[in-house]
């Protein structure tokens, strides 16, 4: 068989003195058959092929099944020996060969070559498919591969094309092979120049091999294994630049940054440790507050160059001004780890992203580069706000195993646990954030939230302020600081807050559902359901500012309108005893009695000791004919929350309809200590003294 592209192709021609109409093509790397009649050199279902380039087709004596993917199988047996050092398969015998063509996946590309790029190992991978359907479908799909992962680029790996001719398989086959050996050139050059591959059994060798298996498991110690092999061969550069990542991977910016400042920015890797050494900066400015102008000043440097590098630096330029659309743009080709977690990036944090876009670009760049700390925690973020919080747990879980101290991670974690209602596990994520960061505006934030939810809002108050000195356009701790001083009452104070929140964010949802709750207990309902709906706009189907509109709507008299959304709101979140109890009040003020009572009966089932359904279911059944009843659940309702002023004086109105004048005044008077202040106050002075003047009457022995 001839060794060159010219002589391959001559072979086709019709061969001098051959018999009329016959054709030689070439079929396999030392096979042949007629094409024109089928004909076999061997018997019906005997294996054709030499067993080490044998594909699993081949192995089984299939022989109609041979199509063009069965030489990128064989192709993709040359590259992994030429890259490896042996075949993906050996075996002391042919059947022992066969056996693991047939039934063995090869060892990893990188186990053996850790400099190697991901991108050639995914190339081979999919050439050594088992299936012939998962294969690309021909050799000039493999060589245009190949050409991708050359340029930096990811590879298609599927890609489907019509079948060449088999003279191409030649040719392709030399393209690969010089593609391939250019491609590991390119990566282990220093200075531009090319430098010989060390020995594969070499000690560096050895630690870098054993660094790439343990990548994905444990990149701390990778990183570690790389710097003994860099003591012995500091000039692998492509080494240098994963152990970069490896750190950064673990949360080591500084020593990241070290070792991708030692890389010439001459060699192929330079613009790589550029473009990561901006990256690095960017997402920690980001997580730190921290100026953006460093990371801009490193990005620009690297996007004024060309190629893919380039072009991640300007979408990252482009975060750094939060102009989504220019990011997407420059994103939207790159088939990278990294494009994939800018993607996500952007999806996460852009108010108007696709948070399951983002869930599942995240997923990628996990899957297609190291398992980094803060990879993770982004799709805990995407996965929190797709309202999967025990799935976000399990992201910052694992992000917090392989950098312990993430103080980001921690706090964000501490978020999903208190929305989960694990309050004392969300306030030691919290505390532990800020014994390792003390001014980290987003511990402050969610401890402050925290004591909100325990009542202390004057200790919530010290920390959204403490959060805000650090961070003062900090949206998130601008909205609930107004939610404090809403519940102390500054509604002045709250609304001041919330109007510069959306200054600064004009399409915050949170925002403006707060600032429509503010509104709404300033008595303004028009103007809260402008902000219910405006928020629902922007985030739609969230249960609890639907529940809000109802109450706005029912406050305005929409009664119909106000019944839809706390139906909505309950067909999203059945398992919210709010929703039942604004529903049941609805319910009664249509004069649906019946209905009122069913819902805070549920209301009551899912939380026993909900004093305002208690209250409210008394007052139901005391509508409906029911005082013994009534006097129970308010009975109970001062069990469960004896500072409770309503439930205190509906109890003492429940007490005097039976006569019991002197626990009805006693009742009154708890109202009158606890809420002197109320709208009802007055009304209920009356009644108490009417209370007191029944037991003048009556003497010592009046009831």
């Amino acid at each position: 068989m001839s060794d060159s592209p010219r002589d391959a192709a001559a072979s086709s021609r019709e061969p001098e003195g051959g018999r009329a109409g016959t054709r030689s093509f070439l079929a396999d790397f030392g096979l042949a058959k007629s094409v024109a009649t089928g004909s076999r050199l061997t018997r019906t279902g005997q294996a054709l092929g030499t067993p080490a380039y044998m594909s699993p087709e081949q192995a089984r004596g299939e022989v109609r099944a041979l199509t063009p993917a069965t030489d990128v199988w064989s192709l993709g047996c040359v590259l992994y020996e030429m890259l490896a050092g042996r075949p993906p398969f050996v075996g002391d015998t042919p059947a022992a060969m066969i056996g693991g063509v047939l039934a063995r996946e090869p060892a990893r590309l990188r186990a053996s070559r850790p400099d190697a790029p991901r991108g050639l190992e995914r190339v081979v991978r999919v050439a050594l498919a088992k299936r012939v359907s998962h294969r690309v479908p021909d050799a000039a799909s493999l060589r245009a591969d190949l050409e991708r992962v050359l340029r930096g680029e990811r590879p298609a790996a599927r890609l489907r094309g019509a079948a060449r001719g088999w003279i191409l398989l030649v040719v392709a086959a030399a393209v690969a092979a010089a593609s391939a050996g250019a491609l590991l050139r390119t990566r282990e050059g220093s200075a531009g120049a090319a430098t010989e591959t060390a020995p594969r059994d070499s000690e560096a060798e050895r630690l870098a091999a054993r660094a790439s298996r343990l990548r994905t498991a444990d990149p701390g110690e990778a990183a570690s294994l790389l710097a003994e092999a860099l003591a012995r061969e500091p000039n692998r550069h492509g080494w240098r630049l994963e152990r970069g990542v490896l750190l950064w991977a673990a949360g080591d910016g500084p020593g990241a940054r070290d070792e991708w400042g030692r890389i010439p920015a001459t060699v192929a890797e330079g613009a790589a440790a550029g473009l990561y050494a901006g990256l690095e900066d960017f997402f920690g400015a980001v997580e730190e507050s921290r100026p953006l102008a460093p990371a801009m000043t490193r990005l620009a440097a690297v996007a004024a160059g060309d190629g893919r590098e380039a072009r991640l630096a300007r979408a990252t330029l482009a975060l750094c001004r939060a102009d989504w659309t220019t990011a997407r743009n420059e994103l939207r080709d790159d088939r990278g780890w990294e494009g994939a977690l800018l993607r996500g990036f952007v999806e996460c944090h852009d108010p108007a992203g696709d948070l399951t876009a983002a869930e599942k670009e995240l997923e990628t760049a996990l899957a297609e580069g190291v398992p980094m700390a803060l990879t993770h925690a982004e799709r805990g973020n995407a996965r929190r706000g797709l309202e999967d919080l025990r799935g976000a747990i399990e992201e910052y879980d694992k992000s917090l195993r392989i950098r312990p101290g993430y103080a980001v991670a921690l706090a964000n974690r501490g978020d999903a646990r208190l929305e989960l209602g694990a309050v004392e596990a969300a306030l030691a994520d919290y505390e532990e954030a800020l014994r390792l960061r003390p001014a980290f505006p987003g511990a402050l934030k969610g401890r402050g939230n925290v004591r909100r939810g325990k009542g202390d809002f004057r200790g919530a108050l010290e920390d959204y302020d403490a959060a805000l000195r650090i961070s003062p356009d900090y949206v998130d701790a601008l909205s609930d600081r107004a939610s404090a001083r809403r519940h102390l009452g500054d509604l002045d104070g709250a609304l001041a807050d919330l109007q510069r929140a959306l200054r600064l964010r004009p399409d915050s949802p949170e925002a403006l559902n707060n600032r429509g709750s503010t509104y709404f207990q300033a008595g303004d309902a028009a103007s809260a359901l402008r902000d219910f709906d405006a928020s629902l706009r922007l985030k739609p189907g969230v249960a609890a500012v639907i529940m809000n509109r109802g109450n706005a709507r029912h406050a305005l008299g929409d009664i119909p309108g106000a019944l839809a959304d706390y139906d909505a709101a309950i067909g999203l979140k059945p398992g919210v005893p709010t929703a039942h109890l604004n529903r049941g009040m609805t319910r009664r003020d249509s004069g649906d009695l019946a209905g009122a009572i069913a819902d805070y009966g549920e209301a009551l089932r899912l939380r026993p000791d909900y004093a305002e359904a208690l209250v409210s279911r008394g007052n139901a059944l005391a509508a409906a004919g029911e005082p013994a009843r009534a006097l129970r659940d308010y009975e109970s309702a001062v069990r469960v929350r004896p500072d409770l002023p309503e439930a205190r004086a509906n109890l003492g109105m429940a007490q005097r309809a039976v006569g019991r004048w002197r626990e009805a005044a006693a009742e009154l008077r708890e109202f009158l200590r606890l809420a002197p202040s109320h709208p009802q106050a007055d009304p209920i002075r009356e009644i108490l003294a009417e209370c007191e003047a029944r037991l003048r009457n009556d003497g010592p022995e009046g009831r």
